[in-house]
């Protein structure tokens, strides 16, 4: 059989495969000896090393921080890097998040598209070479990053005790190829001042949010209030114009202190638009009831709603990727302390010190620290590149349609290599699932990646 066929007989050990790998539960989750990032990271590594064993791959683990399988011979390997860690599984879910449901032709589970999804599609890609008997010039390596969705440190100790290839692709945006990454930069907000409590009413905490590169899904205040106030919250709340939009509700607890809530809907930190964030329709709430502090009406008058960064001074956009975004992803507060993360995804010209400077010039003189979370560099790499153009001929050649490149807000294991791009795994016109409710793939789309990234190899990997 050629390529095609054997990736087409593969469709049912996809399918079990990924299942496997997605109940796995690989949240980041504190250290242990052996394992940097968690039960969870770890064994969703061990994994995938055992498959690649028993297909007959060379495996190795750098330590649990990360790993890979590569197959063929050489020391210029062709890199497709690939993260088994997940974020958390937030709320909103209608299927269970870590049981891999396969319903109505899709796989639902947290990681099915980001990125075991492509993961698994790779994997058996690299099988339908070696099965098929091709002959490579150079090897292909499929890297198994554990700590993508945190700070990087798995492809970072893995680069610093094995060859990581200069050239390759992540599976982890959409197609046809990205070869344009926005700057990343996470900043934490924060700030004390005197207690604005009264004998009537006390803000005791605001928490929402779980990641800040997730636009948040909830939000919870506390405050403390007298009866007086308590209608007066009700009454405010009644009318707030976005009262439904966030299905937000307020209550009393048994210890007599007033509960507000909000739900928005989650999406990935570097597309906000898609998402509905419900720190930002708290603040709004708590201003026009009145129950602000310096650090509240801070965030609220700067971020908000938008996710352009006009209030902080740093909307700005270029021709090559677009414009700036920002999501306010964090917030943790009291009456007199609070902070807030955010993550903003700058254009690939702009510059790290102008960015900092216009935020400074807005936080300092309301009393705001502002201080570097993560930080990363733009990464581009040109469309006329032997890569670009071979792996745009891959596209092509399964699904028929004219390749072309994009620019993105998000960060993936791309900028790892010299000469990386992002090449699938979310096809044109299909929803991206990262970090939302409810991801899934549908089982057509996991084995058609498969295909792309076998004839991906081919072209890269193939002398012709």
């Amino acid at each position: 059989m050629n390529i095609d066929e054997l990736v087409q007989s593969y469709k049912d050990e996809m399918i079990t495969s990924l299942s496997e790998l997605v109940r796995i539960k690989s949240v980041y989750d504190e250290p242990r000896p052996g394992r940097p990032f968690g039960d969870g990271a770890y064994e969703a590594l061990q994994y995938m090393l055992n498959a690649g064993r028993l297909l007959g791959f060379e495996a190795k683990d750098a330590d649990g921080y990360a790993g890979h399988l590569q197959y063929g011979d050489g020391d210029r390997p062709f890199g497709i890097l690939v993260h088994l860690d997940v974020v958390p599984e937030g709320d909103g879910w209608t299927k269970p998040p870590f049981e891999a449901t396969v319903e109505d032709g899709a796989i639902y589970g947290r990681g099915t598209s980001d990125d075991k999804g492509p993961a698994v599609a790779a994997l058996f890609a690299m099988r339908a070479i070696k099965e098929a008997g091709i002959k490579l010039a150079r090897p292909v390596r499929l890297v198994l990053g554990c700590n993508e969705e945190n700070d990087w440190k798995c492809v970072e100790y893995y680069a610093r005790h094995e060859h990581m290839p200069e050239e390759g692709f992540a599976p982890d945006a959409m197609y046809p190829v990205v070869n344009r990454e926005k700057g990343l930069l996470s900043l934490a907000l924060s700030a004390r001042f005197a207690s604005l409590a009264s004998d009537e009413i006390m803000l005791e905490s605001i928490t929402g949010g779980s990641r800040v590169n997730m636009v948040p899904g909830s939000c919870r205040c506390i405050i403390k209030a007298s009866a007086d106030k308590q209608r007066f919250i009700s009454e405010s709340l009644s009318k707030f114009p976005y009262k439904d939009e966030f299905s937000m509700s307020s209550g009393v607890d048994s210890q007599g202190r007033c509960i507000i809530e909000s739900h928005g809907k989650m999406a990935h930190g570097s597309h906000p638009e898609e998402g509905k964030n419900a720190i930002a329709a708290m603040l709004l709430f708590l201003k026009q009831a009145g129950i602000v502090n310096p650090f509240i009406a801070f965030i609220g008058d700067a971020i908000g709603m938008d996710y352009s960064g006009k209030g902080l001074g740093i909307k700005m956009s270029d021709e090559l990727s677009g414009s700036l975004t920002l999501n306010l992803g964090l917030i943790d507060g009291s009456q007199n302390n609070g902070r807030a993360d955010i993550d903003i995804r700058y254009p690939i010209t702009a510059k790290l010190a102008d960015i900092l400077s216009a935020i400074k010039a807005k936080a300092e003189p309301a009393g705001i620290d502002v201080k570097i979370l993560n930080h990363r560099q733009p990464h581009y790499v040109p469309e006329d590149s032997p890569l670009v153009q071979k792996l745009l001929k891959a596209y092509s050649d399964v699904t028929g349609q004219k390749g072309y490149t994009l620019s993105m807000g998000g960060a993936t294991y791309a900028r790892a290599m010299a000469k990386g791009v992002a090449f699938g795994a979310v096809f044109p016109g299909g929803p991206d699932m990262a970090h939302q409710a409810d991801e899934h793939i549908m089982v057509d789309d996991l084995v058609k990646n498969a295909l792309v990234y076998a004839h991906a190899i081919c072209e890269m990997c193939v002398d012709k």
